[in-house]
């Protein structure tokens, strides 16, 4: 019989055995008689008095303690109530001499699991030390699940609070903890906690897009940010990966104290690797800003909106990576002042241009924030803002502004979309004129249709609609980790019965099934694309079991992963190997035709 394996990572469990007896040869036939390597167990130590026996426990934490009752200066009680107080954990089996009932008493008092009279019948003790390992190893995996599902809920919990600051909610409390947090090392506080930031965007959103459906652009989204994850665990430990809208992540590495002097170098390290991990597995180029300084956890909403501002360079000139150095900030938070007419109107050095931008920025954000806030009458006050500043400036500032206000158009269709408040063929309708723009006047007609149709589309939006996108954007963000109807109608504000009803309408599915679906489809996406092992995918969509995983996936699929993965590649090499030989084949008709033509 061989030793249990954990069923998550499949390693032998393997448990520390420390024998105690005074009697030198029961002590020797206790360590090489009983087959303590096959029932898989490691012999921490041998002592022969009690006092000893508890040095070793104190030093190696043994899971089962052989002891015999009658040892000189500290008998076995006296070491079995101290051992108690050290490790109350610990299973210990006594063996005595001994059948008087005050001790049977004694021993169940202080805990001891079971005792074996002497003299030992071994059989009998190796068929109670296996039922005791059993136990054992049953009770380390609910402790290792129980830690794990603890530590997954507090990384999910980490997650939202980042995102609830980088969006700017206000009054957030920067500090969790609760006793089981202090019992795994868990909880959260961000209190004096400073971030290395960087924003990573889509190299050319405005015309990848074209290319996407939208179940391409939800799984690209999702692939995207499991290799920006996986990639980051190297940049310390606690790095997070936390998705704004589609096509744009937050990368965010918790550091101590001042920046080194190689500060901006080994950021930069970090943007390269994370750009070469997302090419070579998605085949797709990101962009990264980043701010050059660590910064407080309560100002990460106002470095978002510096990043946001500052990427469009980047996107602008076709530039890999950029800096900012935070100059945009002012204190309490508040945008920089206006520039007057006057000198938006003659701005010729680049500075005056970079304020300037800033400015308008600034105001389009707005815009943004007061549809991402469900506030129509912001979005109508912050576009008139917007508007009346662009009349201030005269024609020789729109060629310069016109790929600002270019960018701004791109972030809100973005936000729209990610909202639910702009129609499919309406974002298409759209991207059809951005593509006609030619000057900045008809960019700022474009504006102002657009945000005219957001807001139709967002007073349009019945509440349930509205309850429902909340809880299908939930259910994309929180793919990969645990969570269950009672976390989205928790985070919804409503009762989990009509929740249930509410997303059987909506989405035809019960919530379990509309899940596991989804699950599933981001792991297929996931074996046709990458090299990642079974069990890696599996954990990727939820499923922190290999056997689970591959249960649900045959339920679904008709194959198990492994089949699937072997399938879609020897499609995917046949479709290649016949557009390989219909372009050898038009080569060959073209080189037939010339040689006719020189005939």
């Amino acid at each position: 019989m061989r030793a249990a394996t954990d069923s998550q990572t499949g390693s032998e469990v393997r448990l520390k055995v420390l024998i105690a007896d005074d009697e030198r040869h029961i002590l020797d036939n206790l360590r090489t008689v009983l087959p303590w390597e096959e029932m898989g167990f490691d012999v921490v130590g041998l002592a022969q008095s009690g006092e000893q026996a508890l040095e070793l426990a104190e030093r190696f934490g043994p899971d089962l303690v052989l002891s015999d009752i009658r040892m000189p200066n500290m008998d076995g009680l006296a070491f079995v109530e101290r051992l108690k107080e050290l490790r109350p954990d610990v299973e210990v089996l006594m063996i005595t001499g001994y059948q008087d009932f005050e001790y049977a008493r004694a021993m169940i008092r202080l805990g001891v699991r079971d005792y074996i009279l002497k003299p030992i019948d071994y059989e009998k003790l190796e068929e109670t030390i296996r039922i005791l390992a059993d136990s054992l190893r049953e009770r380390r995996r609910r402790e290792r699940l129980r830690e794990s599902e603890w530590r997954e809920l507090s990384t999910l919990a980490y997650h939202k609070l980042l995102h609830d600051l980088l969006v700017g909610h206000s009054g957030l409390r920067l500090k969790y903890y609760s006793p089981l947090d202090e019992a795994f090392g868990a909880g959260i506080d961000l209190e004096r906690t400073r971030f290395v930031f960087l924003l990573a965007d889509l190299e050319d959103f405005a015309s990848t897009r074209l290319f996407w459906g939208e179940n391409e652009r939800k799984l690209w989204n999702f692939a995207v940010r499991n290799i920006l994850q996986d990639a980051v665990r190297d940049f310390g430990p606690r790095a997070a990966v936390v998705q704004m809208r589609h096509g744009e992540w937050c990368v965010l590495v918790e550091t101590a104290g001042r920046p080194s002097p190689t500060f901006k170098s080994e950021v930069e390290g970090w943007a390269e690797r994370l750009r070469d991990a997302v090419f070579r597995h998605a085949k797709c180029r990101l962009v990264f800003a980043a701010f050059g300084r660590p910064v407080p956890a309560e100002r990460l909403a106002e470095a978002y909106r510096a990043l946001r501002r500052k990427i469009q360079l980047a996107v602008w000139k076709s530039e890999p990576f950029v800096w900012t150095d935070g100059t945009e900030w002012k204190p309490g938070g508040r945008p920089a002042e206006p520039l007057s007419e006057h000198r938006a109107a003659v701005a010729s050095t680049d500075g005056a241009r970079e304020r300037l931008h800033d400015e308008l920025w600034e105001m389009a954000d707005a815009v943004s924030r007061s549809f991402r806030q469900h506030d129509p009458d912001g979005v109508e006050q912050a576009l008139r803002r917007l508007d009346e500043r662009l009349e201030t400036l005269g024609e020789d500032s729109w060629e310069r502004l016109e790929h600002v206000l270019r960018f701004v158009i791109v972030q809100l269709m973005r936000d729209m979309r990610e909202l639910g408040v702009l129609r499919e063929a309406e974002e298409e309708e759209m991207w059809g004129q951005l593509a006609s723009c030619e000057d900045l006047r008809d960019a700022r007609e474009l504006l102002r249709e657009l945000v005219a149709l957001g807001g139709r589309g967002m007073r349009g939006k019945k509440n349930a609609e509205a309850l429902m996108l909340a809880a299908k954007d939930y259910i994309d963000r929180h793919l990969g980790q645990p969570f269950g109807l009672e976390d989205v109608a928790d985070a919804l504000g409503i009762s989990y019965s009509y929740f249930s009803l509410l997303f059987k309408q909506h989405f035809g599915a019960t919530f379990v099934e509309y899940v596991t679906r989804e699950r599933i489809e981001r792991a297929k996406w996931l074996l046709e694309r990458t090299d990642r092992s079974i069990t890696d995918i599996g954990k990727a969509v939820g499923y922190a079991e290999r056997r689970y995983f591959t249960k649900v996936f045959q339920k679904l699929t008709g194959v198990i992963p492994s089949e699937y993965r072997a399938m879609r590649r020897q499609a995917a090499a046949a479709a290649e190997r016949r557009e390989t030989d219909r372009t050898d084949g038009h080569e060959t008709d073209r080189q037939a035709e010339r040689k006719g033509d020189d005939v």
